[in-house]
Protein backbone atom coordinates (compact mmCIF):
# COMPACT_ATOMS: atom_id res chain seq x y z
CA UNK A 1 0.00 0.00 0.00
CA UNK A 2 2.82 2.55 0.68
CA UNK A 3 4.74 1.63 -2.35
CA UNK A 4 1.13 3.36 -4.20
CA UNK A 5 0.70 6.21 -2.56
CA UNK A 6 3.13 8.23 -4.00
CA UNK A 7 1.19 7.78 -7.16
CA UNK A 8 -2.07 7.41 -6.03
CA UNK A 9 -1.27 11.18 -4.61
CA UNK A 10 0.13 12.35 -8.04
CA UNK A 11 -2.90 10.92 -9.27
CA UNK A 12 -5.08 12.95 -7.36
CA UNK A 13 -3.28 16.19 -7.46
CA UNK A 14 -3.22 15.88 -11.35
CA UNK A 15 -6.96 15.55 -11.10
CA UNK A 16 -7.09 18.27 -8.81
CA UNK A 17 -5.28 20.47 -11.25
CA UNK A 18 -7.37 19.34 -14.17
CA UNK A 19 -10.58 20.01 -12.13
CA UNK A 20 -9.68 23.86 -10.91
CA UNK A 21 -8.43 24.26 -14.92
CA UNK A 22 -12.25 23.15 -15.98
CA UNK A 23 -13.56 25.21 -13.50
CA UNK A 24 -11.73 28.63 -14.38
CA UNK A 25 -12.75 28.02 -17.81
CA UNK A 26 -16.27 27.73 -16.62
CA UNK A 27 -16.19 30.79 -14.61
CA UNK A 28 -14.74 32.80 -17.57
CA UNK A 29 -17.29 31.34 -20.14
CA UNK A 30 -20.22 32.41 -17.22
CA UNK A 31 -18.62 35.95 -17.38
CA UNK A 32 -18.52 36.14 -21.26
CA UNK A 33 -22.09 35.35 -21.24
CA UNK A 34 -23.35 37.65 -18.15
CA UNK A 35 -20.95 40.93 -20.19
CA UNK A 36 -22.84 39.82 -23.52
CA UNK A 37 -26.18 39.62 -22.08
CA UNK A 38 -25.92 43.18 -19.85
CA UNK A 39 -24.31 44.63 -22.99
CA UNK A 40 -27.09 43.41 -25.37
CA UNK A 41 -30.25 44.19 -23.20
CA UNK A 42 -30.85 47.39 -21.62
CA UNK A 43 -32.55 46.53 -19.25
CA UNK A 44 -29.72 44.33 -17.64
CA UNK A 45 -27.40 46.95 -18.34
CA UNK A 46 -29.84 49.00 -16.04
CA UNK A 47 -30.06 47.16 -12.96
CA UNK A 48 -26.20 46.17 -13.87
CA UNK A 49 -25.31 49.78 -12.94
CA UNK A 50 -27.40 50.11 -9.87
CA UNK A 51 -26.10 46.59 -8.31
CA UNK A 52 -22.68 48.22 -8.86
CA UNK A 53 -23.70 51.60 -7.49
CA UNK A 54 -25.35 49.63 -4.19
CA UNK A 55 -23.06 46.44 -3.62
CA UNK A 56 -19.63 48.63 -5.43
CA UNK A 57 -18.00 47.79 -9.15
CA UNK A 58 -17.23 44.08 -10.65
CA UNK A 59 -14.23 42.40 -9.25
CA UNK A 60 -13.70 41.09 -12.74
Amino acid sequence: MTAKLPAQLQTMATAAITMGTAARAAADRIREAEAHEVATHPDLAELDGQLDALYGEDPA
